[in-house]
């Protein structure tokens, strides 16, 4: 979930309504709109980096439950967020796996007013095994108890970190996260040549080919295909005909979407 807010608004989680109540806020990250601009984005259940937290898992009874909610939010924008100055306020979606970076502005889906948003969620899984086997990968969901390092819990995060490495010796700002914990690391210029290192561009980028030959492809791989089925609020419909006599009998619009993820 993603809007441009403000950037230490206390009030700007998106409200949900969950059963039973979430344990923890969602994790907060940041994505660069040009080199002024930037996304706030709230994620549930996003682990881009290994730490010691176990994860939970929630168990359903396949066997009772034909469909099952896992998240519902109620979004309320501010009038004053917005992308540009003469622009309206703009949340955009998107389900990826958790391991996994994303920009919901281009990968993800706009969030228009007076909708209702139904999104049906499945879950496939590609594993493959490590060394010695042939197909030789990386096993990042690994637990670690020494964690004194930041470690990636993906392949595609793996890289982002080699090319956030790049940037942050060649040119002193970050370039290489999609999703950064925080703002002071944007570039808010171009750059030419590596200027802020002892080191040479040659070096530095022989350092970076080597850190990605090190990215080994996921003993996991997760795949979220989802469906989104769009339904236009009767109180929207008639606000936008003008039949506020009979808002109660208009029927609603349903629109499906399916996508792959």
């Amino acid at each position: 979930m993603s809007q441009q807010l403000l950037l230490n608004r206390t009030d700007d989680f998106p409200l949900t309504m969950i059963h039973p109540p979430r344990r923890r806020a969602p994790v907060v990250s940041f994505i660069q709109e040009g080199w002024d601009g930037f996304v706030k984005c709230f994620s549930e259940n996003l682990h881009l980096y290994r730490n010691k937290i176990n994860n939970r898992v929630r168990k359903i009874d396949l066997d009772t439950f034909t469909g099952f909610e896992l998240y519902r939010y109620n979004l309320s924008l501010h009038d004053e967020e917005s992308f540009v100055p003469w622009g309206r306020p703009q949340v955009f979606f998107a389900l990826h796996p958790p391991f996994n970076p994303i920009n919901p502005v281009f990968e993800g889906h706009a969030i228009k007013s007076g909708f209702t948003y139904v999104v049906d969620v499945k879950l496939e899984e590609d594993r493959l095994l490590p060394h010695p086997y042939p197909t030789n990968c990386t096993n990042y969901t690994a637990k670690e108890e020494n964690l004194n390092e930041t470690k990636p819990r993906s392949q595609e995060m793996c890289k982002e970190l080699c090319r956030s490495e790049f940037f942050q010796q060649c040119i002193g700002c970050d370039l290489g996260l999609t999703m950064s914990p925080a703002v002071h690391s944007f570039c808010h210029q171009s750059h030419r040549g590596c200027k802020n290192s002892s080191k040479t561009e040659q070096e530095l980028l022989d350092a970076r080919r080597t850190c990605l030959m090190g990215c080994g492809t996921d003993c996991l791989k997760l795949k979220y295909p989802y469906t989104v089925v769009e339904t236009e609020n009767e109180r929207n419909m008639c606000i936008d005909r003008g039949c506020f006599e009979n808002c109660g009998s208009q029927n609603t619009v349903t629109r499906s979407l399916v996508c792959g993820g």
